[in-house]
């Protein structure tokens, strides 16, 4: 988990100064080892991100991420709020912000990417991966029962 706390000064009309403290974004769940099954909504959850003054909705975006951590497969949900969750359905990702769940995701091991595009410090993105991987697999198809008639 790539984790750092900063500081930030804002300027506050007349009043002066105050500072707000920062944590980066910190994913939660999945964070390596679990088996998401496809049609069953998982919990996404993450800790931590900037409450942008302008907007405090649009802080987190979630990324899916291959084993590797930083190849993209596609978005889970755009404009969460700071240290939340989501409840996704790991069949499908969206190819971008505007578009619906249009990608579907193959069984594979796969990584979470919490990313916070409100940087305080205005060096670019903070952001956080899973610890480890976790699998995306589909739900195994039970077999029909067979049915004996007694006559």
């Amino acid at each position: 988990m790539k984790k750092f706390t900063l500081s930030t000064f804002v300027f506050i009309g007349f009043l002066g100064f105050a500072s707000i403290s920062y944590a980066a974004p910190s994913v939660m769940t999945p964070n390596g080892g679990e088996t998401l099954m496809k049609g069953q909504a998982y919990n996404v959850s993450w800790t931590g991100g900037y409450q942008s003054v302008t907007d405090p909705t649009r802080s987190i975006s979630l990324m899916l991420v291959k084993e590797d951590g930083t190849t993209q497969v596609g978005w889970i949900q755009f404009g969460n709020s700071p240290s939340g969750n989501y409840y996704w359905d790991p069949t499908k990702v969206r190819s971008a912000i505007s578009y619906p769940y249009n990608v579907d995701v193959p069984d594979w091991r796969y990584k979470i990417r919490a990313i916070d595009y409100n940087d305080p410090a205005g060096t670019g993105v903070a952001y956080d991966v899973s610890d480890s991987a976790f699998n995306i697999s589909t739900l195994p198809s039970t077999p029909p029962q067979q049915t004996t008639s007694i006559q």
